[in-house]
């Protein structure tokens, strides 16, 4: 007589059991956010327009303080506050062959800083972080426009230095072969290349190591 009774009690359990686990399911995909919400997330938490535009100090401009405030967007009002709203563009840029020797002192030297790269460089500390951060690399074509830019860039500064009487910096070449670098020349103003021009690059890490206290 009971057997029946057990049977249709077990039924109604499985049939709870579905029941509950499609409405566990259900909140789940309700609690998730939809591709337009995602897309509002990720604008309202960029800098907006009026962000940028707005006169008001960083600590307060996004309204809670700053401890609220991102390190990303503190750094980003920061730049640009500091270039009076327009793009990245220093005076002073880095050959490639210094950019690839600006990453090979990084690699060797991790304790090294921006800042003391920078100064042997003689650019901003943001510059190299720029080219520390940047993964790009060019291909063989692209590789011959840079050096035919590079070439026409440099003919325009040596002849405006020529017009100002100013007295151009020596020329540093680095090659590099794979993970290997080293000085090929050191071009000094007024002095053809030769190998006698040639000083090795740890002899001026050295020096800079020595400047820097590590």
């Amino acid at each position: 007589m009971l057997g029946p009774y057990f049977a249709s009690v077990s039924h109604v359990h499985r049939h709870v059991g579905a029941l509950r686990a499609l409405t566990t399911s259900t909140q789940v995909l309700t609690k998730a956010p939809s591709a337009r919400k995602l897309i509002q997330m990720v604008t309202e938490s960029s800098l907006s327009k009026k962000e940028l535009e707005s006169g008001t100090p960083i600590e307060t401009q996004v309204g809670k303080g700053d401890e609220d405030i991102p390190d990303w967007k503190k750094q980003k009002l920061a730049l640009h506050k500091k270039f009076n709203g327009e793009h990245w563009n220093p005076k002073k840029k880095l050959s490639r062959d210094q950019q690839d020797a600006v990453r090979m002192l990084k690699s060797r030297y991790p304790t090294m800083t921006n800042s003391d790269l920078a100064d042997y460089f003689k650019v901003s500390p943001e510059s190299i972080r720029r080219i520390l951060k940047a993964k790009w690399q060019p291909n063989e074509d692209e590789m011959l426009e840079i050096q035919e830019r590079w070439k026409r860039r440099g003919t325009r500064i040596e002849e405006q230095l020529k017009e100002s009487g100013a007295v151009p910096e020596r020329r540093i070449r680095i090659a590099s072969q794979g993970n290997a670098f080293r000085v090929r020349s050191v071009e000094n103003p007024g002095e053809k290349r030769s190998k006698a021009n040639s000083s090795p690059l740890q002899k001026n890490l050295h020096r800079l190591l020595r400047n820097t206290g590590k």
